[in-house]
């Protein structure tokens, strides 16, 4: 990506000084340069320039999401329900509607004793920002990791 690429009028000095990050549009797996900024999008750069960069992003206005990471997070996984209690019918739930699932009522309980439960396909990054605002939901998500479940929001 060239200098130009990279920036945009009117969007603070950090972006005029870090030319070329590149983000990944959660939605779709492709890459965004830094003045086409979404709510889906994750930054890729260096570990060890993480902080700085985030600190730059703060302070020109772009909202940061802090959450831990996960080693090899895919973009697109098939998302899994497990470790609900036996009675965590309102975990079940409160799951069924963060996941958009129509599992019918009358089969939750069934359901609650088939775990791990597919649920869907679905973007882990997006399914870890919408866990910010529900953490008591955190512990019963996970995603397939060849073969293996791994949890959505990983232990910090």
């Amino acid at each position: 990506m060239t200098d130009a690429a990279g920036r945009q009028d009117g969007a603070g000095e950090f972006w005029e000084t870090e030319p070329g990050w590149v983000l990944v549009n959660s939605s779709d797996g492709g890459y965004l340069p830094v003045n086409q900024i979404t709510s889906k999008a994750m930054l890729v750069c260096d570990e060890s320039e993480s902080a700085r960069i985030t600190a730059g992003m703060r302070l020109s206005g772009c909202p940061v999401l802090d959450m831990p990471h996960g080693a090899n997070l895919p973009i697109i996984a098939d998302i899994y329900v497990d470790r609900v209690p036996q009675d965590g019918l309102q975990i079940l739930i409160e799951l069924r509607r963060l996941l958009g699932m129509v599992w019918p009522f009358s089969d939750l309980r069934n359901l609650l004793a088939r775990q791990p439960i597919r649920a869907r396909a679905g973007d882990v990054a997006e399914m870890r920002s919408a866990l910010t605002a529900i953490p008591h939901l955190r512990p019963h998500l996970f995603h397939d990791a060849h073969g293996s479940l791994e949890p959505v929001w990983p232990d910090d």
